[in-house]
């Protein structure tokens, strides 16, 4: 007999206490009927005299015996009906023990097959918890995958710079102004992951410490924004235009500039072809969209869903030599999070657009 199957029959098990609970109610609930309609025909009986004094015995040794004989099957196929259907509700709360314990030993369960109507509470609580397993992996695999990319990111140019040094100690090249040079490079490599990712896990203290949520003028983050990259513009003679809807949104102020930041620090970064980089606002029907659009090479379909991933790079070759580490967006995205706003791609033209949105609020 199964684990399962035999915590089912024993006598802790939900289902057979509340089996027995509503059959104890039910069997009083008979009971006390059954004795009060004994009793009160009984009593009418009586009334018709003592000429029907025989009739009378027989009347109420009849009514007894159907009276048990009903109240008994009455109890039995309600208690029936009772265990068929309270199995229905307790199944998916064993399925739900089970998966808890699975989960306490670290291991991922099957999603529990959710009742008919999701909509009632143990349906909306058995989605919930599928949701939260799918999510738990979700976040496993990201974890796995995160520590594999940033050990290839730091061991690749840890190991550049031991070749540097083993073939230098070894006399196998000498030091100048060009060794130097690429050995400043790779160590800067690692100082600027490393940075990165101290700033990721400062967000995500600060996302911890719950910011309240302001009122934030749009066009005024914006212009604070871009005016930090007018010499980085400038540099590769990129024009910009900025056509912002004036607007108020509830969010973190400086969430709303770096978002900004990172989204203009891509554009610039991976710059090809010809035109403007645009930044445009407008107040749609439901939130307030905020989109940098910029011309450059197409991202592939297959890449598109990973954009917002940490240390996740569409294309390695062209990262290390612009420097990007696969940071940027990932925490624009834990931004947005904190106003329940949305952040996406989308390829406008020859030009790949980023944007985030700002849901309204009615106070």
């Amino acid at each position: 007999m199964s684990r399962k199957r035999a915590y089912f029959f024993s006598s802790r098990s939900f289902l057979w206490k509340l089996t027995f609970v509503n059959i104890a109610v039910m069997a009083l609930a008979l009971a006390v009927s059954s004795y009060t309609i004994y009793n009160t025909a009984c009593m009418l009986v009586e009334h018709m005299g003592p000429s029907y004094k025989y009739h009378n015995e027989f009347f109420n040794a009849t009514l007894f015996r159907y009276l048990f004989i009903i109240t008994t099957g009455g109890i039995l196929v309600s208690g029936l009906l009772q265990v068929l259907f309270t199995r229905r509700v307790v199944n998916p709360l064993n399925d739900l023990l089970e998966s808890t314990k699975l989960l306490q030993k670290g291991m991922y369960p099957e999603p529990i097959r959710a009742p008919k109507n999701k909509k009632d509470e143990l349906g909306q609580l058995i989605t919930q918890f599928n949701e939260l397993i799918h999510q738990l992996e979700s976040n496993a695999t990201e974890r796995k995958k995160l520590i594999s990319d940033l050990s290839h990111e730091i061991r690749t140019p840890l190991t550049n710079v031991s070749g540097y040094l083993k073939a230098m100690e070894s006399g196998v090249i000498e030091g100048s102004p060009e060794v130097y040079r690429s050995l400043l490079n790779e160590t800067g490599r690692v100082t600027a992951m490393i940075e990165q990712l101290d700033h990721l896990a400062a967000l995500d203290n600060q996302l911890d410490e719950d910011e309240p949520l302001v009122p934030v003028k749009v066009e005024e983050a914006v212009h604070r924004s871009q005016a930090a990259f007018r010499a980085k513009r400038e540099e590769k003679q990129i024009e910009m235009e900025v056509d912002v809807e004036r607007a108020v949104v509830k969010a973190v102020e400086k969430y709303v500039e770096q978002i900004v930041a990172n989204f203009l620090d891509n554009a610039i970064r991976y710059y090809e072809g010809n035109g403007p980089i645009t930044i445009r606002g407008e107040q749609q029907s439901d939130a307030y969209r905020l989109e940098v659009c910029g011309p450059s090479q197409t991202i592939r379909e297959e890449d598109v869903p990973h954009l917002f991933d940490r240390l996740y790079r569409v294309d390695p070759s062209r990262s290390d030599a612009t420097g990007g580490r696969g940071l940027g967006l990932a925490i624009a995205k834990e931004m947005t999070t904190r106003w329940e706003g949305d952040i996406g791609y989308e390829r406008k033209g020859d030009d790949n657009c980023f944007y985030v949105t700002f849901p309204n609020r009615h106070e």
